[in-house]
């Protein structure tokens, strides 16, 4: 019980210093921070406002067909590399308990190379086409 107690003062703490720096970096600085001084200033769109003022365009609003197909595919190309992984590991399990015989060793073997090419291959494509599309679309 004290573990979880603990584990779950860490995560708060955690949470808080996030909580914090998130607001440090959107205000920049304590004097510009937005404080509820009446009912009326601790409205939804009055934080919102508040937030908006001070972002300063460091976040993107507007994005481009470009801009949505880089997104997509680096999402994709991010779960198919986590599918890769579990590969790689049901293939080492496969070898530690196929009792060491010779042929299912050579064959997730040749599973676990596969695999890392392409993953190799996906994200050297990936790159080749972000390269293109930087220069096309400079």
């Amino acid at each position: 019980m004290k573990k979880i107690l603990q584990i779950i003062t860490l995560i708060l703490c955690l949470f808080n210093i996030s909580i914090v720096s998130a607001n440090l970096w959107i205000f920049e600085d304590e004097n510009s921070m937005l404080y509820c001084a009446e009912w009326d200033d601790c409205s939804i769109e009055a934080w919102a406002d508040a937030i908006k003022e001070n972002l300063d365009g460091r976040v993107q609003t507007e994005w481009s067909v470009v801009d949505y197909a880089t997104d997509l595919t680096k999402q994709i190309l991010w779960y198919v590399s986590l599918i890769a992984v579990l590969i790689i590991v049901f293939s080492w399990f496969r070898i530690l308990t196929s009792a060491w015989s010779d042929d299912e060793i050579k064959k997730q073997k040749k599973v676990i190379t596969w695999v890392f090419i392409w993953i190799l291959l996906m994200w050297t494509s990936r790159a080749i086409v972000l390269f293109i599309m930087w220069i096309i679309w400079k």
